[in-house]
């Protein structure tokens, strides 16, 4: 009876998975093999379930039969619901310093093997653990997005109606700790990753770089795009949770204190985003290269006031107003207009630039929201 017993013990024993995968490989479905009798209890990364972020998991019984007389496996995909869900679990993997995945198994019959020799608890469960394959760099934009995309969403809420958050005190505040303690946790072995060194982003954050516009350009480069994706991301997501809401987005744009010596044309196609011509872009309380006082006097899209750019872009109050337009445009793309007012100012030749001074070809982004607190 006790061979009996050793040789089930062989041919059921649960087993453990050790694969490394991509994170696309989510995304198109892992296949899992596992014992007919195992069921996956949970998903994990960490310490935190990520499993309602993978689609439903149907698990299919064994008969009795198939319990205890045959080896019985059983072939099932797991994949992630969504692009969106899959950058979740990415981010997850990211905050918690870890590149492990693991699938929890778990036979839960109330059978009569339990408490018996040799059948102890870890006949009872099983692992699968993947290793996501993920550059450094990657998982510190995965924190970036997590970490930005948090503390809009908490700060607007804070304050219900009303409620203020200037874009560069959250990136400035709130991510550098993060950063930093993801760094130190790849040790010396790994060293500094070398994207980082183009890494815009996190350049704007440690005020090593702002990830500006080039000398007299306009153009919403991609990086300065994924800088403002995270932030875009967490305004969607806000917009489910208000019965009442209005936001208002207001940016102003700034330039160096270069004179715009060459005429430069306003065409679409240099925003970096999809517009269509013509480009209708206006401005307020500017003259030449600097303010005429000292607050912001804002356009909103559509706007029939203020001087008009026509055509050419001829002093530094056009181009920080330009500026301002494509990044406020890229915020009305992904938005929409629901809701939303949207605002935007030129700040002329920032009171801190100096001659190709690319720290200062930057953007201030605010928003605002007002709304009843009552949430859903």
């Amino acid at each position: 009876m006790r061979q009996f017993l050793i040789a089930l013990l062989v041919l059921f024993a649960p087993f453990a998975i050790a694969e490394t995968i991509r994170p696309d490989d989510l995304l198109k479905g892992i296949p899992l093999h596992k014992k007919q009798r195992m069921f996956v209890q949970d998903i994990v990364a960490g310490s935190v379930s990520v499993k309602h972020l993978f689609e439903p998991i149907h698990d299919k019984a064994p008969s009795v039969f198939e319990y205890y007389v045959t080896t019985a496996s059983h072939s099932l995909t797991l994949r992630v619901g969504s692009p969106e869900q899959l950058e979740t679990v990415l981010e997850t993997l990211a905050l918690q310093h870890t590149t492990k995945l693991k699938v929890i198994l778990r036979d839960d019959r109330d059978t009569f093997l339990r408490g018996k020799w040799p059948f102890d608890e870890s006949y009872f469960n099983s692992v699968v653990e993947w290793t996501v394959a993920e550059t450094p760099c990657e998982q510190i934009t995965h924190i970036v997005y997590r970490k930005v995309r948090d503390a809009v969403r908490e700060r607007l809420r804070e304050g219900s109606t009303g409620r203020r958050v200037a874009l560069n005190t959250v990136f400035d505040i709130l991510l550098r700790g993060e950063i930093d303690s993801f760094m130190r946790s790849l040790g010396p072995a790994r060293g500094r990753p070398p994207c980082l060194d183009t890494f815009e982003l996190l350049q704007w954050l440690k005020g090593e770089q702002v990830a500006g516009f080039g000398f007299g350009e306009y153009e919403l480069r991609e990086g300065m795009r994924e800088s403002l994706r995270p932030a875009a991301d967490a305004l969607l997501e806000m917009r489910r949770d208000w019965k009442q809401y209005r936001l208002r987005i207001r940016v102003v744009g700034y330039t160096d204190a270069s004179t715009v010596e060459k005429k430069k044309e306003l065409r679409a196609e240099a925003t970096g985003i999809e517009l269509t011509e013509p480009l209708d872009v206006r401005y307020l309380g500017c003259s030449g290269d600097t303010l005429d006082d000292k607050t912001f006097r804002y356009a909103a899209l559509g706007d029939r006031r203020g001087s008009t750019i026509t055509g050419q872009i001829v002093n530094n109050c056009e181009l920080g107003a330009v500026r301002a337009y494509v990044a406020l445009a890229y915020f009305a793309q992904r938005l929409g207009r629901e809701g939303i007012d949207y605002e935007y100012a030129t700040g002329g030749v920032h009171p801190l630039a100096q001659k190709r001074d690319a720290t200062h070809r930057k953007l201030d982004i605010q928003f605002e929201v007002r709304a009843a607190s009552d949430e859903r």
